[in-house]
């Protein structure tokens, strides 16, 4: 579920949305415009709890790292270790406990909730939006949805009360899978060194390939 999530964490959004035209609704988006347009290089640490149809939720935690253009990285540390990472050219999913590493395509980065920090553009060209409650969060929160039918079904953004940054999202994907994803300890526009979004593949893991994207 995780890899299906974060190929996922790697597609951002599909369905019409009526777009507020109110200055409050234009605000939050133009807040949430204004912190990712600002983003060079960001750190965070995460907590993701994903809930699927009739399945108890799961918990993870690990940290996040970004760096622009294109590059990323997941660190899931638990329950289990696990590895998603770009260089901007190709992403790399690791499950060391499997043994296992799958390499496919950065291509659809702007779709993805990864490509959401690290591609930058406009949210309105990718997404439809409307101002939406949400129980989980204090304050009004964005809901987007891809203007392009795919894995992402919504992404439901909240941003800082105070301050113009994220405080955390929930991603529903095509088979009803909610993913909260709450960060903490933001890190933003230091330097990262490439190498950390770099990836060898361990010897005698198992590599699949998979460049046609998902």
């Amino acid at each position: 579920m995780f890899l299906r999530f974060l190929l996922c964490a790697l597609m951002f959004l599909s369905i019409s949305a009526e777009c507020g035209s109110d200055k409050p609704d234009r605000t939050l988006l133009q807040r949430l415009q204004k912190w990712v347009d600002q983003l060079n290089t960001l750190e965070a640490d995460f907590v993701q709890q994903s809930i699927g149809s009739g399945a108890s939720p799961q918990e993870s935690t690990g940290h996040f790292s970004a760096a622009r253009p294109g590059r990323f990285r997941w660190d899931y540390k638990t329950p289990h270790e696990q590895l998603i990472v770009s260089d901007g050219v190709v992403v790399w999913y690791y499950e060391p406990d499997l043994k296992q590493a799958t390499r496919t395509s950065n291509d659809k980065i702007k779709e993805t909730p990864a490509g959401f920090f690290t591609a930058g553009g406009s949210i309105e060209e990718s997404f439809s939006w409307q101002v939406v409650g949400d129980s989980l969060w204090p304050g009004p929160t964005l809901r987007l949805t891809p203007k392009k039918e795919g894995a992402v079904k919504e992404i439901i953004m909240a941003m800082d009360r105070e301050k113009d940054r994220l405080l955390g999202m929930e991603v529903v994907d095509s088979l009803g899978v909610r993913s909260q994803i709450i960060f903490d300890r933001w890190v933003q526009n230091k330097p990262i060194s490439p190498e950390r979004f770099n990836f060898d593949p361990p010897h005698g893991v198992d590599v699949v390939e998979d460049m046609g994207g998902r």
